[in-house]
């Protein structure tokens, strides 16, 4: 299998000094053997009691958020990005740790190689990201096999990476198109199943699963795989504009109750602002920055995406 091997660098800042962090080494060795191995008051309590089991039935009650996770959390993509001055009780810091693509010659694995600049006590959640690369004119059903077939891998890296660095929770990042969801939701349960019980499993997901779409409603159930769903509120293409009357015009909530606990936000776009007043009291945000992370950046991102 064919496999680029990128090395890391993520350092502490701590006041003047800049602390090499050996972590990323042992997220590499854990990626690099991975590749290597492949593998009345009663009847009130009654009604109530019943409402909050019809409504956790269909869905309608949103999940408690994953605990010890600061309330805004920064994805820090392929890049040098400096968050230096992040605050380690209130702000997490996401960071891509490796891109696994699925191809028809087998899955290739490109692990972290920028740095990061970080506090010494930075909450940190490594996510990793799954591209396709097959050819256009594969069939539905060859794609099937591809996936399948790799399927195994794919939670073999996964769980290399979360024994090494043992964080609070991991990410996947994966805009899987419709004919994938049965496999993206097998996925998930074989995480899940594989994963440490300590180590939640969060997801990224495109805002319209979110809005009348049901497919995600028993993979967040409470006996779900799934302990978070991020909603990424930007770049939505065609769906925007309905997504954004959905939410800001009419005041309503995602259907999907598991989509419920936070939400993904990009510093660029006009309605971000919008988004973050009407989510940041009850949702931990994620931002995106198309520009590199900076103390400026982040002073932009705590006064409410105000200049």
């Amino acid at each position: 299998m064919p496999t680029e091997r990128l090395h890391s660098k993520i350092s502490f800042a701590s006041g003047r000094r800049t602390i090499l962090w050996p972590r990323p080494r042992s997220i590499y060795a854990a990626l690099h053997l991975f590749n290597r191995t492949i593998q009345s008051p009663g009847r009130l309590i009654r009604n109530v009691f019943l409402t909050v089991c019809i409504a956790a039935l269909f869905g309608m009650c949103a999940r408690r958020p994953i605990p010890d996770l600061p309330t805004r959390v920064y994805w820090a993509w392929e890049r040098p990005e400096d968050l230096s001055t992040l605050n380690t009780h209130t702000e997490a810091v996401a960071y891509l740790a490796a891109t696994l693509y699925l191809t028809p010659s087998g899955l290739r694995t490109y692990t972290r190689r920028q740095g990061l600049r970080l506090p010494a006590k930075a909450v940190l959640i490594p996510v990793i990201r799954i591209e396709e690369n097959f050819d256009a004119a594969m069939s539905t059903e060859q794609k099937h096999i591809l996936r399948a077939a790799q399927l195994s891998l794919i939670v073999s890296a996964f769980v290399a990476l979360a024994r090494s660095e043992r964080p609070l929770a991991i990410q996947i990042d994966y805009d899987a198109p419709q004919s994938a969801r049965d496999y993206y939701a097998r996925l998930l349960r074989e995480l899940r199943r594989n994963l440490p019980e300590s180590t939640a499993l969060s997801m990224t997901a495109l805002a319209s699963w979110c809005v009348g779409d049901p497919w995600l409603r028993e993979l967040t159930a409470d006996d779900g795989p799934v302990q978070e769903v991020v909603p990424m509120l930007f770049r939505m293409g065609a769906d925007g504009a309905n997504i954004y009357r959905h939410i800001i015009v009419r005041q309503n909530d995602f259907t999907i109750a598991g989509c419920r606990t936070s939400v993904g936000l990009i510093l660029d776009e006009r309605h971000s602002a919008e988004y973050l007043r009407y989510f940041e009291s009850d949702r931990r945000i994620y931002f995106f920055s198309a520009q590199t992370w900076s103390p400026a950046l982040l002073d932009y991102t705590r006064r409410g995406l105000s200049r």
